[in-house]
């Protein structure tokens, strides 16, 4: 005869997974369970816009499905939501969530109701986790698989994990339906409601089962439960392993209030401590970056595939993205970045800041000794010597990468020939960049200083409109200053 009390409500998540929810609804079809035992399948289809429901009746009726069914269709909504939504429509107290690409061992929801009525406080369970791959694996699963594919025993026996690992994985994740309502009755909000991605589903279940924790609820891992996890060729990618490093950088953050918290008689959770001190974590992680090379830390955009420290690097930068993104205003996280680090840093801080164009702070610029000024007064005796002038200096005969620049000084300049004069100048090709610095004065000196305050070298060069120099006068005019100097 059954028994409700040991009922289990088997919930699998869809979206778009027609190419694995064929043998995952068959290995549910096939399952080995007691009479006394009571199950269902909840498929809660998250807007799938391929065949996958399609699949799933052609499945239940080529393996012949003895078990109740129910169709959730949701709209397109986070994995939490609908997670909430099917376990409103569960019939059972034990929750089973079994993804697309889970393939349960024939004993496995038997083995669930059995281990949940272990324990009265149980909460949450976990299993073992083998691994499905299609072809080869990469060099570097072996080294990631257990950390970040999750698979394999996540303890060394059947055990509660509580206080131990705090947390199971989310394959195979069992919770009490009483203990999923329970927390939500405490006022509790998840941090990754509104989460869609794939590598979002992990960072779920650990925050349910931090949560579970603390409202006295306990976390078991049995090595009973076994199941094959298939991989996809793009699970394997060197570009998702990243990903997975990125969301265990924004999991220790967003979760940084559950993991430093020994609270396990929680009555609300909108008084669960979750203070950090910003700038004490913003600096240790930053200081902790300066032990990898600095090349690597700039070339963050690009693959490194097998490279362990761009995977450390990779967490770090989602780290330090999640604890600036809680710092508001903008200007005060960036004054605080100006504080803890140096101008040569922020060439690869801008991956931190999602800026590609990031140039804060901006330090008072000091001339460069490396490079050239070209100072021309211009006295407005005549336009045509102008332009002569501007073609011999455009004509100099320097490396691409010579550090000068051509400064138009003068006094009233009609804003047609300043148009003009930056039309012609471009159409030179010259490396050199020009400003034209148009002050209300007719004293020489002063137009000087301004020149001079705004010159980005050290070493100047005057000219007016009536000198016409050679190609090489830059070239030689740097070198001759540079021999004077030694």
């Amino acid at each position: 005869m059954p028994v409700d009390g040991a009922g289990v409500s088997v919930i699998i998540n869809t979206q778009n997974s027609e190419e694995h929810i064929e043998r995952t609804l068959r290995h549910l079809i096939i399952q080995k369970v007691p009479k006394y035992i009571p199950w269902e399948i909840i498929i809660a289809d998250n807007a799938s816009k391929d065949n996958t429901l399609k699949i799933i009746s052609k499945t239940w009726r080529k393996y012949k499905g003895k078990t109740p069914l129910k169709i959730i269709r949701l709209p397109d909504t986070g994995i939490l939501e609908a997670r909430n939504q099917a376990i409103e429509n569960a019939t059972y107290n034990f929750i089973l969530f079994c993804n697309p690409g889970n393939l349960l061992n024939r004993n496995y929801v038997h083995m669930v109701s059995v281990n949940m009525m272990r324990d009265i406080n149980l909460g949450a369970l976990g299993s073992y986790t083998e691994v499905l791959v299609k072809g080869e694996k990469p060099e570097w699963f072996e080294d990631w698989s257990n950390y970040c594919y999750q698979t394999g025993e996540q303890y060394e026996y059947t055990s509660a994990v509580t206080w131990t690992k705090g947390f199971v994985w989310s394959s195979g994740f069992a919770i009490k339906k009483d203990a999923w309502k329970s927390i939500y009755q405490k006022n509790f909000k998840s941090k990754f409601e509104k989460r869609k991605n794939e590598t979002a589903d992990q960072s779920v279940v650990e925050e349910l089962c931090y949560a579970l924790r603390a409202t006295g609820n306990s976390i078991w891992y049995s090595i009973d439960l076994k199941l094959n996890q298939i991989f996809s060729e793009s699970d394997l990618s060197w570009e998702h392993l990243r990903n997975i490093w990125k969301q265990k950088g924004v999991n220790f953050i967003a979760l940084y209030g559950y993991i430093h918290s020994k609270e396990h008689e929680l009555e609300d959770f909108r008084k669960l401590p979750d203070k950090k001190d910003l700038r004490k974590l913003i600096t240790y992680i930053f200081r902790s970056l300066k032990r990898f090379k600095r090349w690597k830390l700039k070339a963050y955009n690009e693959s490194l595939t097998g490279d362990t420290d761009v995977l450390l690097i990779e967490y770090k930068f989602s780290k330090l993205r999640e604890l600036l993104g809680e710092i508001k205003p903008y200007n005060r996280k960036l004054r605080l970045l100006r504080r803890i680090a140096r101008k040569s840093d922020f060439k690869y801080l801008k991956y931190v800041i999602d800026k590609p164009c990031f140039r804060f702070p901006q330090y008072r610029k000091r001339n460069d000794k490396r490079g050239i000024s070209v100072i021309l007064n211009y006295e407005n005796t005549s336009y045509n010597l102008l332009n002569r002038c501007l073609e011999s200096i455009s004509r100099q005969i320097l490396p691409e990468d010579f550090p000068w620049e051509v400064i138009l000084n003068g006094s009233n300049i009609d804003e047609n020939v300043k148009s003009e004069i930056y039309r012609r100048w471009e159409r030179t090709n010259c490396s050199a960049s020009l400003k034209i610095i148009d002050e209300n004065s007719k004293n020489n000196g002063i137009l000087r200083n301004a020149a001079i305050n705004k010159s980005r070298y050290d070493n100047l060069v005057y000219l007016n409109e009536l000198d016409f120099i050679n190609p090489d006068f830059v070239r030689i005019a740097f070198k001759s200053i540079h021999k004077i100097k030694k």
